[in-house]
């Protein structure tokens, strides 16, 4: 299953699209959050032997995210792991 969420919000700057998906990593200091939310969502799909990527051409130019989870991967045992 491949899904892709994209939006024409502020973008994100590549200097952070390695470290977004890291447990308590926020971008902007300026906005409230606590910097769980991606890391929770990576840690779950990647449960379910998938993956997700971020793709943004930076400030102003929106935002892609790509997740993909397997249509015939065995998630009983992944959800039986958290």
């Amino acid at each position: 299953m491949l899904c892709t969420v994209t939006d024409d919000g502020i973008g994100i700057d590549d200097r952070y699209q390695d470290k977004i998906f890291d447990l308590f990593e926020r971008v902007d200091q300026k906005v409230s959050g606590t910097g769980i939310g991606l890391a929770l969502v990576k840690g779950i799909i990647e449960k379910h032997q998938g993956s997700i990527s971020v793709e943004s051409e930076g400030d102003d130019m929106g935002t892609t995210f790509r997740l993909s989870i397997p249509a015939n991967g065995n998630h009983e045992n992944a959800v039986s792991e958290m």
